[in-house]
C-alpha cells in the first residue's frame, strides 16, 4: 500500500515569470507532494479529483521524504495507481507559478516537459519551442528533443483539415472523417496505391486511426 519513488535530479521547470530571473528551478519531491495534494483540494475544484478518492490514505498519502524521494500511501491496495499517476491529471506544477497566475494559470502553465509553451492562439493554434534545459537523453548521449518546435493547428472543419494535410500544411492528422476515408483507403483498410509512398497510415483500433506525410520530417 506504500509506493515510494526516486526522482531524477536535474529536472527544471520551464521559465517564467514567477521565478526569480525568470529562471525554471529545480523540481523536487515536495513539488509532486503539492501538486497532488492540490488535486483533491476542494478549493482547486479539479475535474481529476476523483482519481485519488477513497484510495489514498486519510492521514498523510503524499510525503517528500527528502528532495528527490517522494512517497504515496493507499488505503488499501490498488493495482491501477500506477497508471492513473501518468495520467495529465497527475502532472507535476510549481507553486509559485500557482499562486502567482492564480485562475489565469492555464494561460501560463509550467511544466518539465521537452517543449515550453510559446504561443497559443485559443481554437487557431498552439505553438511550443524546444526547452534547452530538458534533462533527458537518447541512448547515444543527445540531447532530447531533436526538433527546435512543434505547431498544433486546431481546425474545427475535417474537411479542411483533410486538405490542409493533402496540401503539405499539416505533418499528421488524428482520424479520417468518413467522406474521405473511401478516397485515400481500400476496403481492406490498407492505404490506396497512389498514397503508399506519400503518407504513413498508423491505426489505433476499428475507429481510430493517423496518417502522418511520409517521410515524418
Amino acid at each position: 500500500m506504500t509506493y515510494t519513488f526516486h526522482l531524477q535530479n536535474a529536472v527544471f521547470f520551464h521559465p517564467n515569470e514567477a521565478f526569480p530571473n525568470g529562471q525554471g528551478r529545480r523540481m523536487t519531491a515536495k513539488d509532486v507532494e503539492y501538486s497532488f495534494y492540490r488535486i483533491i483540494d476542494e478549493k482547486t475544484a479539479s475535474p481529476g479529483a476523483w482519481i485519488f478518492n477513497d484510495r489514498v490514505d486519510d492521514h498523510q498519502p503524499f510525503l517528500a521524504l527528502d528532495d528527490t524521494t517522494f512517497q504515496l500511501k493507499l488505503k488499501r491496495p490498488f493495482n491501477p495507481m500506477l497508471g492513473i499517476l501518468s495520467m495529465q491529471y497527475c502532472s507535476i506544477v510549481p507553486h509559485e507559478v500557482v499562486e502567482k497566475w492564480g485562475k489565469d494559470f492555464r494561460a501560463h502553465p509550467c511544466g518539465t516537459g521537452p517543449f515550453v509553451l510559446q504561443d497559443w492562439e485559443e481554437s487557431v493554434a498552439v505553438t511550443y519551442r524546444k526547452n534547452t534545459n530538458y534533462w533527458e537523453k537518447d541512448s547515444l548521449g543527445n540531447t532530447l528533443p531533436y526538433i527546435d518546435g512543434i505547431k498544433v493547428t486546431q481546425v474545427d472543419s475535417k474537411s479542411t483539415e483533410f486538405l490542409m494535410f493533402m496540401q503539405g500544411k499539416l505533418d499528421f492528422m488524428n482520424g479520417i472523417d468518413a467522406s474521405f476515408k473511401d478516397q485515400v483507403m481500400n476496403k481492406d483498410g490498407s492505404l490506396k496505391a497512389e498514397y503508399q509512398e506519400k503518407v504513413e497510415l498508423k491505426k489505433k483500433s476499428l475507429s481510430q486511426c493517423r496518417i502522418s506525410r511520409f517521410p515524418f520530417k
